[in-house]
């Protein structure tokens, strides 16, 4: 889809890798982000991480995790569209706090931190790491609803592989053991949302210092200011602290701190996750070809969890259409059927007294009495016949 086909309305921003903007899409009138990235005189290698954040966007679908609609080429720029989130970043819901001085509800950053765990557990459990994890990567939706974002340096790791040496990230939120070059796993990402934690928290990162290898040896350190006793002894210890463990062993799974803050959501729970990792997109010698090479739009895809889960149970939409054309037929057989006359409305009658309501009973119970005599009256022949013959036999 070219780029007329979108009207930009302002920037939102602008990174390493390119600009985003926001932008509604003409033939359906919604809002959508935009990011460009411009290829010209980029080398190979971050080519590769842009649509590495290609694959990695159209493979996942989670309600915490950027939706992927679409990605193209044009004029040498390739153009990723993504899920809108009006609300801004964590990073930006900081700033606010710290600019109004006052400290964010405990409420609210449990259920923002909920998303974010729900969101690295989807991702691990597929095998991949964020690599980038930080407030300004956290995108707000709708109903302050977090999605992870910006998967440019994300690793898809391959069967068997567990371990990362790539000394990557933003240095405010990097791991001891990234710091140290030594290899890393996902506790990588874990650490990282121990940092946002903190930092939603007391409106500054947990680590700082004046140059980047002072700040190596503080993180490596793993000391950090109390957080303020506003927040409950959970949120400190269980969340906050158990993340920022420097042994990275010592750190909790994403699974176990969306348990933790509250979530009933298990890594399996297919209403909640749909995953089919695309396979490598390699950057062709001529990259003039890259558009050939990028996964299909997404637009007409199902946006709800619940619709994934129906996707899930036809994933043959030949076998879906067919489906749907029985109910339709069948929904049109009984519109179509005679109705039965309705009952003329029962004029609005007084309740019945007590009085009334006995006579009714003792009517209703003479009746019964009524019907069993006859029932014993009638079967009174055979029963002696019965006991005749018995009595005969003996």
């Amino acid at each position: 889809m070219p780029l007329r086909d979108f009207a930009i309305l302002h920037k939102l921003g602008k990174g390493t890798f390119g600009t985003v903007y926001k932008v509604r899409r003409h033939e359906d009138k919604q809002l959508y982000a935009m990011k460009r990235v411009k290829l010209s005189n980029m080398p190979d290698v971050e080519v590769a991480d842009a649509l590495n954040e290609v694959r990695v966007l159209a493979s996942v679908k989670h309600a915490n995790v950027c939706g992927f609609l679409e990605a193209f080429c044009e004029s040498s720029e390739l153009v990723v569209i993504i899920d809108f989130c009006e609300r801004g970043d964590l990073s930006q819901r900081i700033d606010r706090a710290k600019r109004g001085r006052r400290l964010i509800d405990e409420g609210q950053i449990r259920s923002w931190l909920r998303g974010i765990a729900s969101g690295l557990q989807c991702l691990h459990s597929h095998g991949i790491v964020h690599r980038d994890l930080k407030p300004a990567n956290c995108f707000i939706a709708d109903n302050d609803i977090v999605r992870l974002g910006d998967f440019n340096v994300s690793k898809v790791l391959k069967k068997n592989q567990c371990l990362m040496k790539t000394k990557i990230g933003t240095p405010y939120y990097m791991a001891p053991e990234v710091w140290d070059d030594r290899p890393y796993t996902w506790s990588a990402d874990v650490w990282a949302l121990g940092c946002t934690a903190y930092e939603l928290c007391a409106l500054r990162p947990p680590f700082v210092a004046r140059s980047l290898p002072g700040l190596g040896r503080v993180v490596k350190s793993g000391k950090f200011d109390a957080l303020p006793r506003t927040y409950s002894k959970e949120l400190r210890d269980d969340v906050v602290g158990v993340s920022l463990c420097v042994s990275p062993q010592r750190r909790p799974s994403a699974q176990k701190l969306a348990q933790v803050l509250g979530s009933t959501v298990s890594p399996q729970d297919s209403v909640a996750t749909d995953v089919s990792l695309l396979k490598t997109i390699k950057v062709p010698n001529n990259r003039q070809l890259i558009g050939k090479v990028l996964p299909e739009a997404q637009y007409d895809e199902p946006r709800s969890p619940i619709a994934w889960e129906e996707k899930k149970q036809f994933p043959d939409p030949r076998k879906k259409a067919l489906l749907d054309f029985g109910r339709k037929i069948e929904q049109s057989k009984a519109a179509a059927a005679p109705q039965a006359p309705a009952a003329p409305a029962a004029e609005d009658a007084p309740s019945p007294t007590w009085a009334e309501r006995r006579k009714m009973l003792e009517k209703k119970s003479a009746a019964l009495d009524a019907r069993r005599a006859e029932i014993a009256r009638r079967a009174a022949p055979r029963d002696e016949h019965l006991r005749d013959s018995s009595l005969e036999r003996h």
